[in-house]
């Protein structure tokens, strides 16, 4: 299950909108206020994975922060090839 539909579209369009030169703080900032929505449901989802785990247990997702951080470097790899 896809957490954020169309994700590659949606962290392009932050990029774009960012410009050169930006932080991954700036990136998740503005990805908040551009897809207030998709930022709940990440936090959403994070939050039933670990209730959902048992003590001890790994879930399978990393925190909303660096979930996102994450997509920008898959996106970064697969479309800032030089």
């Amino acid at each position: 299950m896809n957490v954020i539909l169309k994700k590659d579209q949606k962290v392009g369009n932050v990029i774009a909108g960012l410009g050169e030169g930006f932080t991954e703080e700036n990136f998740i900032s503005s990805f908040k206020e551009m897809y207030p929505k998709d930022w709940n449901r990440i936090e959403k989802t994070y939050q039933h994975h670990l209730r959902k785990a048992k003590p001890g247990q790994k879930i399978p997702m990393p925190n909303p922060r660096q979930y996102l951080v994450n997509a920008l470097k898959v996106w970064q790899g697969k479309f800032e090839k030089t």
